[in-house]
């Protein structure tokens, strides 16, 4: 990313790690209330048309698995960082999985305070959103998350506090 090339991201280093139990009753614990996987057929490399078929599958299947909608999503939390071809991805994802209008539907991603950090930004996005959790609970019980890789593989959870 430069002054001269806004299609780009700023580069960073991370590491992170994951604490998954059963449910034990911490106060602040996320909650994983769905989860999806798909593949993109046009991913970013690949020269054909971005339909974003493989984010759409996965919020899809996310949202099946926690038996919710987009509708009653607080935001959504990803880990885009600065490509336009991801930003276009989740719009038109969103396009096609809201099925009902809302005034406004915020994309919250970490990337545009610590940079791309690769495998990592998964985690940093829930540590994220479970901060956000604590000290600014949203006004809907659920928030979307969302990521791909440039292989074309794409993940997707409903995360809420129970």
């Amino acid at each position: 990313m430069t002054s001269q090339h806004s299609d780009g991201f700023i580069p960073a280093e991370a590491g992170a790690a994951l604490v998954i139990e059963r449910e034990g009753g911490e106060e602040h614990a996320l909650y994983c209330h769905g989860v999806g996987f798909a593949t993109e057929p046009s991913p970013i490399l690949s020269g054909k048309p971005m339909r974003a078929e493989g984010l759409t599958q996965a919020i899809l299947a996310a949202l099946a698995d926690a038996g919710s909608t987009m509708w009653h999503m607080a935001y959504r939390m990803t880990d885009i960082s600065g490509e336009q071809y991801h930003f276009k991805e989740a719009a038109l994802a969103l396009t096609r999985s809201l099925h009902q209008r809302r005034e406004e539907f915020d994309v919250l991603h970490p990337a545009d305070c610590v940079g791309e950090t690769g495998a990592a930004s998964g985690l940093i996005t829930l540590a994220y959103q479970r901060y956000l959790y604590s000290v600014d609970p949203p006004s809907l019980p659920l928030v979307l998350a969302h990521w791909g890789d440039e292989d074309g593989k794409r993940a997707a959870m409903v995360l809420g506090f129970q």
